[in-house]
């Protein structure tokens, strides 16, 4: 079992994934995060789920907490996308690509110390406030 540091930890991590991944889409968190269902939003926001939990590595419940939904609604998001990835290569393309974005940041958040920013995967990017910093 996770301890709380490690959750939060990884609440951070994936905040700040799904961030640089919904930018990479023309989307902001906080606009996912609406209850839309329209599909166009939804199919972003499970996207965004799939890769979050794919490059964080946590549990369904983290990434629901990110997204402001059921743990439940994120695994059938994982399971929507890994079934449309078996025919969809043009949404092969898009994952592969967003999965490098959220690895970079993901290395920068790792490279840098705990009370600095970090940096997502695109140029003119918002870097997100981390540890209370300052």
């Amino acid at each position: 079992m996770a301890s709380a540091i490690e959750l939060y930890t990884q609440r951070i991590e994936c905040d700040v994934v799904a961030r640089a991944v919904l930018s990479k889409l023309d989307y902001s968190l906080d606009a996912i995060r609406k209850p839309d269902r329209q599909k166009h939003i939804s199919a972003k926001r499970h996207i965004a789920m799939f890769v979050c939990s794919k490059v964080v590595g946590t549990s369904s419940l983290v990434v629901a907490e990110t997204f402001e939904r059921d743990h439940t609604t994120v695994l059938s998001a994982i399971q929507n996308i890994e079934n449309r990835l078996c025919f969809d290569t043009v949404l092969q393309e898009l994952i592969e690509s967003l999965t490098e974005c959220g690895d970079r940041t993901m290395e920068v958040m790792r490279d840098e110390a705990p009370n600095t920013r970090a940096t997502s995967c695109f140029e003119g990017s918002v870097r997100p406030r981390l540890h209370g910093s300052a």
